[in-house]
């Protein structure tokens, strides 16, 4: 069970992370708005595109957390 806590640790700081890179590219991208607005929607999509597979990889580690724990 130890091993699971330090599996959980760095999640935490990996995520607090996560909000910080959050932040500063919304920063970034309304930044980027005002210049060029055709380019702007291109950037919207590929970092929806890329938060989305953050998600995705986030939601498989933690079903397998979840199926260990249930055994």
């Amino acid at each position: 069970m130890p091993s699971l806590k330090d599996d959980s640790e760095p999640e935490g700081e990996e995520m607090s992370h996560d909000s910080n890179n959050s932040d500063q590219s919304s920063a970034s991208c309304d930044s980027s708005e005002h210049t060029d607005s055709d380019d702007s929607s291109e950037m919207d999509e590929d970092e929806c595109e890329r938060r989305r597979n953050v998600c995705v990889e986030n939601l498989i580690d933690l079903e397998k957390q979840f199926t260990l724990l249930k055994e």
